[in-house]
């Protein structure tokens, strides 16, 4: 089967981190069937309107168009930018040679239109995969009555809607989008995120990894906790991982007067470099306010770490007394108290077994 990727987010030279997931679900897929994945990125400067680049990773034949982006921000710029984005992924839909039999069309808006375009010009049919935190309830986003239009009416000629998880899929009928929905989840290459045998230091390592953007992640929150957990506490390391700008968090760990000693931070370069943190680590934190997904935690199990993790995204479905504890969303009292507990009993914890769950679960075949 042919199947066409179309892509809201995707990993390019501008975006490097850019819905890896997407990425990792195209290589999936290509175990079964030839996929290729189509994308577009506009950028600032460009001197000509469109550049085509085409790249074959891990057998999935990747398209992405670069767009010379509108220098102004106005209603009229934004006409603009559908049009622009429209033309670009009509130049990347004429690279292919093949007929294309099903879209996968990922996170429904802006590429959805693309999708709908297919479908109606050549009676393609599309299903939708959603990872988008614009339609969590606590999210502090929201889109505009015409977004919710177009994303409805999208929506509505999809065969099959594919939330990464139940809690999404909530959130998007509580939004207004009905359909055919299957909850299928992310995936994780099991070949990098694998169980290591922990190596039980004097300190327990505490590990945590997200984009810095606390409204989300709540990072302060687990380092307020952090602060009080080393008035208790000496033998352990509290680290976070990043691709983001650490300066914030640096300054507001200084400000709380959280020593030096308790926490560390580390630049997050690629896959390979989050994987072996987190097999080195004894425990993962993860303190959102909300979640879609949550890949970190699913990495994190993958590599048979045990996750304390509040009540977002698939943590309700997987955590369990086997392989970590649940928090109330804001609750650093409770979290305080979960991470007092797990550091006295971390050793119980079956690291192999955990990881071996996860595994079946989340491994390209699986999903």
């Amino acid at each position: 089967m042919e199947v066409l990727f179309i892509n809201s987010w995707y990993p390019n030279k501008i975006k490097k981190y850019n819905g890896k997931f997407i990425r990792e679900h195209a290589k999936s897929v290509s175990l079964f069937c030839n996929v290729t994945c189509l994308q577009v990125q506009g950028v600032k400067n460009q001197k000509k309107e469109y550049i085509i680049d085409k790249t074959l990773n891990s057998n999935v034949l990747e398209i992405t168009v670069y767009y010379k982006k509108p220098k102004n921000n106005n209603i009229l710029s934004s006409l603009k930018k559908r049009k622009l984005q429209h033309k670009a992924f009509l130049l990347a839909y004429k690279q292919i040679e093949k007929r294309i039999d099903i879209v996968h069309l990922n996170v429904i808006f802006p590429a959805g239109f693309f999708a709908l375009y297919l479908n109606k010009k050549y009676n393609i049919p599309f299903l939708i995969t959603e990872h988008n935190t614009m339609f969590m309830s606590d999210s502090k986003n929201n889109y505009s009555i015409i977004e919710k239009y177009f994303i409805k009416k999208i929506a509505k000629k999809a065969s099959y809607i594919c939330p990464v998880s139940t809690q999404l899929k909530d959130n998007m009928q509580n939004f207004g989008i009905s359909g055919n929905y299957k909850v299928i989840p992310n995936v994780i290459d099991t070949n990098i995120f694998n169980y290591k045998p922990k190596i039980f230091l004097e300190k327990i390592k505490l590990l945590h990894v997200s984009s810095l953007n606390n409204k989300h992640k709540n990072y302060k929150g687990i380092i307020r906790v952090i602060k009080k957990l080393s008035e208790n506490f000496t033998d352990f390391i509290f680290t976070i991982m990043s691709s983001s700008d650490f300066t914030k968090a640096k300054e507001y760990s200084k400000k709380i007067g959280l020593k030096e000693n308790y926490i560390k931070f580390k630049e997050n370069t690629n896959s390979i470099h989050v994987a072996k943190e987190m097999q080195e680590n004894n425990i993962f934190i993860l303190f959102s306010n909300y979640e879609t997904f949550s890949l970190v935690v699913a990495e994190s199990l993958c590599c048979g770490t045990p996750v304390i993790a509040t009540k977002v995204g698939i943590t309700t479905k997987i955590i369990t007394k086997k392989n970590g504890m649940l928090i109330n969303i804001k609750d650093e009292k409770m979290l305080y108290r979960k991470l007092y507990t797990i550091i006295k009993n971390y050793k119980q914890y079956d690291n192999k077994n955990i990881s071996k769950s996860a595994v079946n679960l989340y491994k390209y075949d699986v999903v």
